[in-house]
């Protein structure tokens, strides 16, 4: 199930050295047990965590396989990860899958869905950006079909760019200009933002949705100069405000 490039450059050898005693065989384990639980597992060792490692989107598609008969918890623990990452992989690759995919079969010249692409659905399914593409459209699925589209047409320069939106939609003026194809793509569309990047919600006014969207943009802006000093507890005021936060959203939610 493994050593493919290996037994290739061996052979390569043999047919120039025939005669060279190192290119007549090839050191392994045999395991003879058929059971395809097993086979999984080595194949995660194999692929996960060697030198070259697979890309985000043979991992997705694998996990996805995997999913079938192990749950995420089995899965991270096995290649020794965070759950929340198992997921996010999966998630992105059925998210690439439906709507990416389809979206890239429209085009006459069609060749295959662009794999380096998979970072931007990645990005996509976390929090604030989630919410914001189930929010701003008439649904979850019409959300993400829009997405896939600005991703075909290169409205995000690198996928972390994708965390722009959330505070371009919550904008009315940068918002329409993005939409509407207004600006090249969201950076262009960033720069509409009021300056400082603060968005024109009044906090008197705001949403819950609003709020939290605003809320995780301040969130995913933090530098690591404030993030240690919330850590060592130097900023008492903010990190008591935020457990509280944290309190209260486990009770409404």
């Amino acid at each position: 199930i493994d050593g493919n490039t290996r037994l290739a450059i061996f052979k390569k050898f043999k047919k120039h050295n025939p005669d060279e005693e190192r290119w007549q065989s090839i050191s392994s384990c045999i395991y003879d047990e058929d059971n395809e639980e097993k086979l999984d597992d080595i194949r995660l060792l194999a692929h996960f965590m060697p030198v070259k490692q697979w890309s985000l989107y043979a991992k997705g598609q694998y996990i996805n396989k995997l999913c079938q008969t192990k749950d995420f918890d089995d899965i991270a623990l096995k290649l020794g990860g965070k759950t929340s990452t198992i997921r996010e992989l999966q998630k992105a690759y059925i998210f690439f899958t439906e709507h990416f995919e389809e979206v890239c079969k429209k085009a006459d010249n069609f060749a295959g869905a662009d794999e380096r692409k998979f970072s931007h659905f990645i990005e996509a399914g976390k929090g604030a950006v989630e919410v914001a593409l189930e929010s701003h459209f008439a649904s979850a699925e019409d959300g993400k079909r829009q997405f896939a589209e600005w991703v075909n047409k290169g409205k995000f320069r690198m996928a972390i760019h994708v965390r722009h939106l959330p505070s371009v939609l919550n904008d009315d003026n940068a918002r329409e200009a993005f939409i509407k194809g207004k600006v090249v793509d969201i950076e262009a569309a960033k720069d509409l933002l009021p300056k400082g990047g603060e968005s024109n919600i009044n906090l008197n006014d705001a949403s819950i949705e609003e709020l939290s969207i605003e809320l995780a943009r301040k969130l995913s802006s933090v530098d690591r100069k404030t993030m240690s000093l919330l850590q060592d507890g130097t900023m008492h005021s903010t990190l008591d405000s935020l457990m509280l936060l944290a309190i209260d959203l486990e009770k409404v939610i």
